[in-house]
């Protein structure tokens, strides 16, 4: 069941890699975003590998860390999603985050072991807007 929304980040794409072209189309992205997590202030970094299957739909995998503004806790994430285009080059992405922290009684604490899912906005500018909501 979708729970109560974590937050909203924006930000942008910063690079681009191409992994491999043997078989699939293996890309790395790495994004940079800040906004708020449940009022905190934060940043984020997560780097993205998208494999464009044979019928044309990407998925993949994240990695990455969110930190409050100030620097002083953070949490690291995994996560999966699954892309499809939305039209004027644009895509969205759909998937599932897990959170992990070792903050026990900080802000970031109410994400240790929290299951998430999210969606992230991505237009042709390779702007990127990702919003977070709790799965319970």
């Amino acid at each position: 069941m979708l729970g109560d929304k974590i937050g909203e980040l924006a930000g942008k794409i910063s690079s681009q890699r191409v992994l491999d072209v043997t078989e699939n189309q293996k890309i790395e992205f790495n994004v940079s975003t800040s906004g708020t997590f449940r009022n905190l202030e934060v940043t984020e970094f997560h780097t993205y590998v998208s494999v464009v299957g044979l019928d044309g739909i990407p998925y993949g995998q994240t990695n990455g860390i969110v930190m409050v503004k100030n620097g002083s806790e953070s949490a690291s994430f995994t996560g999966h999603a699954v892309g499809y285009n939305t039209g004027n080059g644009k895509m969205r992405y759909i998937g599932s985050i897990f959170f992990k922290t070792s903050s026990i009684n900080g802000n970031l604490s109410f994400l240790n072991n929290v299951l998430g899912v999210f969606e992230n906005d991505i237009d042709e500018s390779n702007n990127s807007i990702i919003r977070l909501w709790e799965w319970r």
